[in-house]
């Protein structure tokens, strides 16, 4: 059985149709650099769990980090606040994930700038429905 795509894929393949020009990693990793103009952005799982009130749904926490290319000055903070943004705007239209926080973040050792984001949603939870169906 194929599993349909899960939140944290519906997500980096949203951000991908809406920001072309970034560069969406589907998993968790800093790149080495940054080229102005082009952020790249990371979407990942962090926790999954039952729904508190029935084993057919899961609750889900996913991060996105946005990396970008300044690390300080206004121009950083400009493209910074164009990224967050950009990345909000992808997660808004996700009906079946909110919004929970956003942080602004230096990587890599202070070389480049960017802002890690949270978001939670509910899925169907497809590993007790194929058990129960017999699938």
């Amino acid at each position: 059985m194929t599993a349909p795509a899960t939140l944290r894929e519906q997500l980096a393949q949203q951000i991908k149709a809406d920001n072309p020009t970034f560069l969406v990693w589907e998993y968790p990793d800093a790149p080495a650099n940054v080229t102005a103009g082009r952020p790249v952005v990371s979407v990942w799982r962090e926790l999954m769990e039952t729904h508190p009130t029935t084993g057919l749904a899961l609750e889900h926490t996913l991060k996105v980090n946005v990396y970008l290319s300044k690390t300080a000055g206004a121009a950083a903070e400009l493209e910074c606040d164009n990224a967050l943004d950009a990345v909000m705007f992808s997660l808004q239209r996700m009906p079946n994930l909110r919004f929970v926080k956003a942080t602004r973040q230096s990587f890599r050792d202070g070389t480049l700038a960017g802002w890690q984001l949270e978001a939670a949603g509910t899925s169907k939870n497809v590993y007790r429905s194929t058990v129960l169906t017999g699938g």
